[in-house]
């Protein structure tokens, strides 16, 4: 009897190792390694780019072979999905997508509406959802993927952690993933938004190797702009100082920068916010909607050109967190008046913030909330805690005034 359940145990643990092979497995000899996905229109069709690795390129140390680190396949067709197997008679391998690190959206697919072009995304296994979108301004997206980078080999890496790291220091910037985006697109009382992407230069230069290796050359690619949608279609862009509104009011900023106007000088101070908390708050008070927006952020003061500011005084401190305060309230404002007066759309989620304040009204009148967003009374206070000057108290630059001021 225990010679029996030996062999079993034996058998069963055989079975096992047999059986643990991954049943879908294909070498990497096999696959062409997708990093970049671009979607733009051709009549009433879907151009579809892929940028693709070059692994004998990536991996050839020294001088490398001469080729481009990525390729660019495209192709056209009426779904993406039909575009990517017929793509097969021009790759030399199959696409594999699980590493994709960027999709780049036309202007003119986001005008129309991307619901259509992500679908398969959504529903296929084998694609992960961590890569970013980004909508390309005044380009093609297939422009987008062929310019060449420096610093980064991989053009779509580049993209990944630019955005990235643009997110976490500069604050017009919002990252958004494949699985953010769409569940925005899903929830009530709040639009979708999406960062811009623009080529700076000459496209046809940027797809040239000499664009990463000759310091001359000016074609890059840059963040600029967030796209605001109204459902699926894209209704107009950002400016820097809405963007830098939206993502304090939806608590996006981690850390920025910005520009003050220095009390009684036509002459600037640049504050470095530390930290930012906002909150949005909804409130219905007599079947009458409206929002309530806090926002505190720690600062240090980072560079200063006022000459009649004496930083040694507490009272400066204080003026400067004022004029800062009143700076950030007037980005604030800017924003809103964007989604409400110029786009009408709600992609700051006020609506969100009524439904969980008050979810019988929002279930009463959220059929009519475009009509009521537009007339929202939204009531905003701003607090900034200056926390550090520097190293030093007062600018050089005032000591050379005052000096030059005592000599005349």
């Amino acid at each position: 009897m225990k010679m029996k359940r030996v062999l079993f145990i034996l058998i069963l643990t055989v079975f096992c190792l047999t059986a643990s092979s991954c049943w879908s497995r294909r070498e990497l000899n096999e696959l062409a390694i997708v990093v970049g996905f671009g979607i733009d229109k051709v009549g009433d069709q879907y151009q579809v780019s892929l940028q693709m690795v070059n692994p004998s390129e990536v991996v050839t140390q020294g001088e490398g072979t001469g080729r481009t680190p990525v390729i660019v396949y495209k192709e056209k067709g009426k779904t993406v999905f039909e575009i990517i197997r017929r793509l097969t008679t021009l790759t030399p391998r199959k696409a594999f997508f699980s590493h994709m690190q960027i999709m780049v959206i036309s202007e003119e697919v986001a005008r129309e509406g991307i619901k259509k072009a992500l679908d398969f995304f959504w529903r296929d296994h084998e694609i992960r959802f961590d890569f970013f979108i980004v909508v390309s301004r005044k380009s093609k997206a297939e422009d987008v993927l062929n310019v060449l980078t420096k610093l980064e080999r991989i053009p779509s890496r580049k993209l990944f952690t630019s955005l990235e790291t643009a997110e976490r220091y500069w604050a017009p910037v919002n990252a958004a993933t494949l699985d953010k985006f769409v569940r925005t697109l899903l929830a009530e009382g709040i639009a979708p938004t999406l960062t811009g992407i623009s080529i700076e230069g000459d496209v046809k230069e940027g797809g040239e190797r000499e664009n990463t290796e000759d310091v001359s050359r000016e074609v890059s690619l840059k963040y600029k702009g967030i796209a605001v949608f109204k459902e699926d279609r894209l209704v107009g862009w950002l400016n820097e100082m809405e963007s830098k509104g939206k993502n304090y009011i939806l608590d996006n900023v981690n850390s920025t920068v910005g520009s003050v106007r220095c009390p009684h000088e036509e002459k600037h101070f640049t504050i470095e916010v530390i930290r930012a908390k906002a909150k949005v708050i909804g409130k219905v008070e007599n079947g009458k909607p409206a929002i309530y927006i806090d926002q505190v952020s720690e600062a240090n003061l980072s560079e200063i050109q006022c000459s009649k500011l004496d930083l040694s005084q507490p009272r400066t401190i204080k003026m400067i967190e004022s004029a800062t305060e009143q700076r950030v309230k007037n980005i604030l404002q800017s924003t809103i008046y964007a989604a409400q007066k110029k786009y009408k759309t709600d992609f700051l989620g006020f609506g969100e913030a009524i439904r969980q304040a008050d979810p019988e009204y929002w279930s009463k009148n959220k059929q009519n909330w475009q009509q009521e967003f537009v007339k929202l009374p939204v009531h905003i206070n701003v607090d900034v805690n200056v926390k550090h000057t520097g190293k030093v108290s007062n600018s050089f630059i005032k000591e050379m005034e005052d000096s030059k001021s005592e000599k005349e």
